[in-house]
C-alpha cells in the first residue's frame, strides 16, 4: 500500500504481518526511549518521550504498530496500532505529564477541538485505505514516565 512506502517511521527490527489488506508491523521487542537533541524545548521531549512508551505499552500488550507520529492534512495522529482482541484500527492520541497529579491529569489537554482534529484525520486515513476497517480513538495518558490510563473508544 502506498500509505507504508511513504512511511519511513520503521525500523529495521520491525517484523510486518498481513492482514486482509493491511500491512501491520509489530516491534520484536520494545526499544529504549529515543535520543532527543538538547535544542527541543521541555515540552516537546515530554511529548515524545510519552508516545515512545504508549507505543511500547500498546505493543507489549499485543496491539500491532501500523503507524507512528503521521501527518494528515494538517492533522497528525500519534500512533495508528491494529487491535487484534477487537478486530479494529485504534487511532491512539498521547497525552504525557512530566509528573503524575491528579489535580493536572494529561486527560485535561484532550479538549473537544483536539477530538475533532484525532477524528478528521481518523475519518481521512480510513478513506485511503484498500477496504473497510471498523475503527476506534483511543486515548493514552502518560505521567512520570508510565502509563497511567488507556481510555478506549473516546471518539464517541
Amino acid at each position: 500500500m502506498e500509505f507504508f512506502k511513504r512511511n519511513r517511521q520503521f525500523e529495521r527490527n520491525e517484523a510486518p504481518l498481513n492482514i486482509s489488506g493491511v500491512r501491520l508491523y509489530t516491534r520484536q521487542t520494545p526499544q529504549p526511549p529515543r535520543t532527543i537533541l538538547a535544542t527541543m524545548a521541555d515540552h516537546l521531549i515530554t511529548g515524545r518521550n510519552g508516545e515512545d512508551v504508549a507505543m511500547r505499552y500498546l505493543l507489549t500488550s499485543g496491539y500491532g504498530l501500523l503507524g507512528h507520529n503521521v501527518r494528515i492534512a494538517r492533522d497528525e495522529l500519534d500512533l495508528i496500532v491494529y487491535d487484534p482482541v477487537d478486530g479494529v484500527i485504534v487511532f491512539v492520541e498521547v497525552k504525557s505529564r512530566t509528573i503524575n497529579d491528579p489535580d493536572f491529569t494529561p486527560l485535561l489537554n484532550f479538549t473537544e477541538d483536539k477530538k475533532a482534529c484525532v477524528t478528521r484525520a481518523a475519518e481521512r486515513w480510513i478513506a485511503d485505505q484498500e477496504r473497510e476497517w471498523g475503527w476506534r480513538i483511543d486515548l493514552v495518558l502518560v505521567a512520570e514516565g508510565k502509563v497511567v490510563d488507556h481510555l478506549k473508544d473516546v471518539g464517541n
